[in-house]
């Protein structure tokens, strides 16, 4: 499986504070059956963290992944409010995987205003624009067409693992169980920052999609991570059931 959101370098953000505690996320993601990890650290006004101190850190754990079986591939988890002072060549060094796709964290609550410029002028400097948890986002709970707006646009929903499992609560499981039924989701990352509250395993969220929507785990966790990677055209999304045939298999 391809991660590409994760909190995996130690001390830059809210993630693991020191490399034993990312050498432990290693342990976890591997045996979860996590082969590529995104080190996605926050990039944002509270942080203030900029691409060359997120390459430093990386380069301390990219060996301790790799003893485990995992490859760290570079990316950021981007906020609004820092697109006005990065140019494209560190948008560069913080999307993801070196391809052309940078993950964008919008605002969890209503005030997304200003997404859709933010998207519109990334997409036309040639960026491919990927928005982390939606799900969670209470302007998109509220208004799906919203949402929908941004992906008719060619913009990627990143569904986390966590929110199919309750994690954040029902609103958000709600929510997130329906962005996959009806096509809105692209990706499923873990989102993780421990290994215990938010751990790099995607297993469980697995479980459920395979319970209610078999084979589109395969879509979201291996098959369109690749081709953002390689920054080519997604795969086709496999087939769904019908709103009856999802309720029925939920039940």
């Amino acid at each position: 499986m391809i991660d590409l959101h994760a909190h995996v370098l130690p001390g830059v953000d809210d993630g693991p504070q020191s490399l034993e505690d990312a050498a432990a996320m290693a342990t976890v993601a591997a045996a979860a059956g996590t082969t590529v990890i995104a080190a996605t650290s926050h990039v944002d006004s509270r942080w203030r963290r900029d691409p060359a101190e997120l390459e430093a850190a990386r380069a301390e754990v990219t060996e301790i992944f790799a003893a485990a079986g995992v490859q760290v591939v570079a990316g950021g988890e981007i906020a609004m409010d820092r697109f006005l002072d990065l140019d494209d060549a560190a948008l560069g060094r913080l999307a993801l995987g070196g391809s052309h796709a940078v993950l964008v964290e919008p605002p969890f609550n209503a005030a997304i205003g200003g997404l859709e410029p933010l998207v519109r002028s990334l997409q036309e400097r040639g960026w491919r624009v990927v928005l982390a948890h939606p799900e969670r986002c209470a302007a998109f709970q509220g208004d799906l067409h919203a949402l929908q707006r941004l992906l008719d646009t060619g913009v990627l929903a990143q569904i986390t693992a966590p929110s199919l499992i309750g994690a954040f609560g029902r609103v958000v499981e709600r929510t997130a169980l329906e962005l996959v039924r009806t096509g809105r989701a692209h990706l499923l990352a873990s989102d993780a920052h421990d290994t215990q509250r938010r751990p790099p395993d995607l297993r469980p969220a697995v479980a459920v999609l395979e319970k209610v929507a078999p084979g589109l785990s395969r879509w979201l966790v291996q098959d369109v991570p690749a081709a953002l990677l390689a920054d080519t055209e997604l795969p086709p999304r496999p087939l769904t059931p019908s709103r009856s045939g999802w309720r029925r298999r939920s039940r």
